[in-house]
């Protein structure tokens, strides 16, 4: 399965660990694959930068204000969740199906609209209702439940090592937006142009998981693939099963994990009649 890596080599997550005691049930050219590496280097470009300049964010553990935000992740981010859950017990996996399921019957009561839009195209390429979502965060910003994945007793992510990319940079990095134009990020960064200053710019990392969160039909044709906030990916996969349990997508077949990414996407486009 690892191609090109063997077992007693160094992990491509750059780890340090040994691929056999680090990330062994993942090609090393799999969907997943390039998602972790893409978390080391933003980890990584934040890390040297604070380490080099002494700037350090406000951000910091125990703070879980953003954890409010209405973001948006990719379905590769939302398995690689599913993955680390699959080392939980059932019955806590269970309680945040829980949480999440009830998190929407949150949204469908307070923020009809919204939900209406969530539940148009699911899973589809609309990039219309993908537009209307981004606008609805930037409207609301926060949620009043926070994500069903926070521990709210010490207000630490359940799944920190796995958390999405939005996760890992918001606060501690910044983009090219944060520099064009001055507005709060958080009570605690009330000036995105002065936060700017002390944090790393990771828009190209950001940027670059477009070539693989999406999927590449054998024509070389790029088809969007919609991103959707952390408790309604619970519903997706609830819906798909009717089990509370941790899964993959495609029915609990690791695709983004044991192929590669060529052959991920080959299986995926067939499977959606893209070919």
């Amino acid at each position: 399965m690892s191609d090109t890596i063997s077992r007693n080599d160094p992990c491509f997550c750059g780890s340090g660990k040994k691929y056999k005691k680090c990330h062994s049930d993942i090609n090393p050219k799999s969907r997943a694959a390039l998602l972790l590496k893409l978390n080391r280097a933003i980890d990584d470009r934040i890390k040297g930068y604070q380490e080099s300049t002494g700037y350090v964010p406000p951000c910091h553990s125990g703070c879980a204000n953003c954890c409010f935000e209405d973001f948006s992740i990719t379905e590769i981010e939302f398995e690689l969740i599913m993955r680390e859950l699959k080392s939980w017990d059932g019955k806590d996996v269970e309680r945040v199906y829980n949480l999440a399921l009830d998190q929407c019957e949150k949204m469908k009561k307070e923020r009809p609209y919204d939900w209406r839009n969530l539940e148009k195209n699911i899973g589809g390429t609309d990039t219309g209702a993908f537009k209307k979502q981004l606008e609805a965060h930037r409207l609301v910003q926060r949620n009043k439940f926070p994500c069903p994945l926070l521990d709210t007793d010490t207000n630490s992510c359940k799944v920190y090592d796995s958390r999405p990319i939005v996760c890992r940079s918001f606060g501690t990095a910044h983009t090219s937006t944060d520099e064009s134009s001055s507005f709060e990020v958080c009570e605690h960064i009330p000036d995105s142009r002065q936060h700017a200053k002390i944090t790393p710019n990771v828009e190209d990392l950001q940027e670059s998981a477009w070539k693989f969160t999406n999927i590449e039909t054998p024509s070389g044709q790029f088809v969007f693939q919609r991103a959707y906030p952390i408790y309604y990916w619970f519903r997706i996969f609830y819906n798909r099963t009717g089990e509370k349990k941790a899964q993959y997508n495609y029915y609990d077949r690791p695709i983004n994990f044991n192929q590669t990414l060529d052959q991920a996407n080959r299986i995926i486009s067939k499977e959606v009649n893209l070919i």
